[in-house]
């Protein structure tokens, strides 16, 4: 028996969730994932308060305006993808009573949502895709996992509106021996698809938020002696300043080295060769080569959709690379006011 309960961050996410809470309704309530984008990270840099899963927070009353004038008239809709963007245009179309079927070409949600959540300390994310299917499903999305959306398919359906979230892949530098058989993505580490061996010597070239995570997460997978290689002056620096001071005590806890001003200028079968800020050219022996330099829009089925109807969208990744928080802001607000 409780007096009173506190809740911070979980009410910018739900609004609602203490009287879902008390109506036994735990799978409605909208999960907080930690991620302190659109709260803390904007209010430190003299922004309006946002929230990476709930896009209308600040803007309530333009959201329902919007809501209001969008939901006259019933279309087909497709979607394309199913990351954050595309679960996101996917709800709130169906929210404004739009006849919603959402393509997506792997056996489950997520995207690249889904492969962040691996490491155990970014598990909330796996809690906000576990929301999504309970939503989706109880607001009447037809979703179809494993199923590619080609050109052909989206014809026969006659939709009225599309909106293509496909996502981002991972960027491969413009580097000699890029293509090695020991040089592999950080999302193939992370999904097992390029397994390696604990004992086994790795370089991480990277260190922003995918690299670090990936250096964090092997070292508490029995990994030692991970090297993390960053061309700039200074590691993470594009992190927010609360989720840095949380990113340098899991550090101080690992034996994880990180080198900066550090310019990979080629990889080969023994590891990889920089440049140091003196201009000298150092080499890194390395069994594995992990490639965590960012993200590239998938904008090859955009290509074959957009002139299928007169209102193809993209969101997400597929439109400007960016972090959760932008992906639902963007299958949020796109949705929203293109109808």
């Amino acid at each position: 028996n409780l007096d009173m309960i506190w809740m911070g961050r979980a009410l910018i996410a739900d609004p609602d969730a203490p009287n879902k809470m008390m109506n036994n309704k735990y799978e409605d309530v909208r999960p907080c994932i930690r991620c302190n984008e659109g709260c803390l990270g904007r209010f430190f840099k003299g922004g309006q308060m946002r929230c990476s899963t709930n896009p209308f927070v600040g803007r309530e009353a333009l959201a329902e305006s919007l809501m209001f004038m969008r939901s006259q008239e019933k279309k087909k809709v497709v979607v394309v993808g199913g990351g954050p963007a595309g679960l996101e245009a996917a709800r709130v179309s169906k929210e404004l009573g739009h006849d919603v079927t959402l393509f997506e070409k792997s056996d489950h949600i997520g995207g690249n949502a889904a492969i962040a959540c691996i490491p155990s300390f970014k598990k909330d994310i796996e809690e906000l895709l576990d929301w999504y299917k309970h939503t989706l499903k109880n607001l009447g999305v037809e979703v179809k996992l494993g199923e590619s959306a080609s050109a052909d398919k989206i014809k026969k359906m006659a939709p009225d509106v599309i909106f293509v979230a496909t996502g981002s892949s991972h960027l491969k530098p413009n580097v000699s021996g890029v293509d090695g058989a020991n040089v592999v993505t950080a999302s193939d580490v992370l999904t097992g698809k390029a397994p390696i061996a604990n004992g086994k010597k790795v370089a991480i070239v990277g260190s922003g938020l995918v690299g670090i995570e990936t250096a964090l997460h092997m070292h508490e997978q029995g990994m030692r002696g991970i090297q993390v290689i960053e061309m700039r002056d200074e590691a993470y620096e594009e992190i927010i300043s609360i989720n840095k001071l949380t990113i340098n005590e899991m550090l101080a806890k690992t034996d994880i080295q990180i080198k900066t001003s550090a310019k990979v200028c080629s990889f080969d079968e023994k590891g990889l060769s920089y440049i140091d800020a003196d201009k000298n050219i150092q080499h890194i022996d390395a069994d594995a080569v992990v490639l965590a330099v960012g993200f590239v829009p998938e904008n090859g089925v955009f290509e074959e959709l957009k002139n299928i109807c007169p209102k193809v969208y993209r969101v997400g990744d597929c439109r400007k690379v960016g972090l959760i928080y932008d992906a639902v802001e963007s299958g949020a607000w796109t949705a929203l006011e293109k109808y």
